[in-house]
């Protein structure tokens, strides 16, 4: 049973592979947006500029659903 309740926790991403636009780190948050990623995994194998963009806006869609309240 405990297994069964930590498959239901995880997140699989199905995001299609970027096929236009994929080298820039705006392209790579674009598309990281666009394709509501909360998981970095997706962003490998592109350019170091666009998976700079997609992790950062996985880290910023993460803050947006938990936010800090300490600021």
């Amino acid at each position: 049973m405990g297994a069964l309740l930590l498959s239901a926790c995880a997140t699989v991403s199905t995001a299609e592979a970027c096929k236009t636009y994929c080298t820039t780190q705006d392209d790579g948050y674009q598309w990281a947006q666009q394709s509501n990623l909360y998981d970095a995994a997706p962003c490998a194998g592109y350019t170091r500029d666009f998976t700079a963009g997609c992790r950062q806006a996985v880290v910023d869609a993460q803050l947006s659903r938990n936010p800090r309240k300490d600021y």
